[in-house]
């Protein structure tokens, strides 16, 4: 049984409950990152980033071309660097900010340089997935590395997507938001 602000078990009481919709109309920033506090459950798209932001990290290290000793990985030599270390890169950042704001309760502004942030995600993955693309394309012989790293890439695409239509389904949904612009798109 949840336990009430006056410390017994139970349901909360009726002044509790005036007290806490008191509080949240006379401080909306408190009460909104109060709200942000208690929701550290990952959304699908927000687990999809973590999850590919590591797999591309971590695989950026293993090998992606080459025989031997004269193997080359994302982070190697004038032929990767600084191009496959961006994959890597972009994907540690979008995976560590989802963790920050979800897990950690960092407060991060709500948009960056006049960018929400699942549009930050969206132009971050397709950046990494293009990079990740044309490596593919003048690839010879790709190995394991290059090919986890890939896949890391593509799932940082569909995990940016899935914020992003998340993003504006709840942006039209939520109560007192402005009604969307016309033509459908907001990118």
């Amino acid at each position: 049984m949840p336990i009430g602000a006056t410390g017994r078990t139970g349901a909360f009481d009726a002044d509790e409950v005036r007290s806490r919709a008191s509080f949240a109309r006379h401080c909306p920033q408190l009460a909104e990152r109060w709200r942000r506090s208690m929701n550290t459950q990952p959304k699908p798209s927000e687990i999809v980033i973590m999850a590919s932001g590591a797999v591309a990290f971590i695989f950026s290290f293993f090998d992606w071309f080459g025989e031997g000793v004269f193997s080359i990985n994302g982070w190697d030599s004038d032929l990767t660097f600084p191009l496959g270390s961006y994959i890597a890169i972009f994907g540690l950042v979008m995976a560590v900010q989802i963790a920050l704001t979800r897990f950690a309760n960092v407060d991060m502004p709500d948009r960056v340089l006049g960018f929400t942030w699942p549009q930050i995600h969206l132009v971050l993955a397709v950046f990494a997935g293009l990079l990740a693309i044309g490596w593919l394309i003048i690839s010879e012989d790709a190995k394991f590395g290059f090919w986890l790293t890939l896949l890391g890439a593509v799932g940082l695409v569909v995990g940016a997507f899935m914020l992003h239509s998340e993003s504006k389904t709840t942006a039209t949904t939520a109560p007192g938001a402005p009604p969307p612009p016309p033509g459908g798109s907001s990118f």
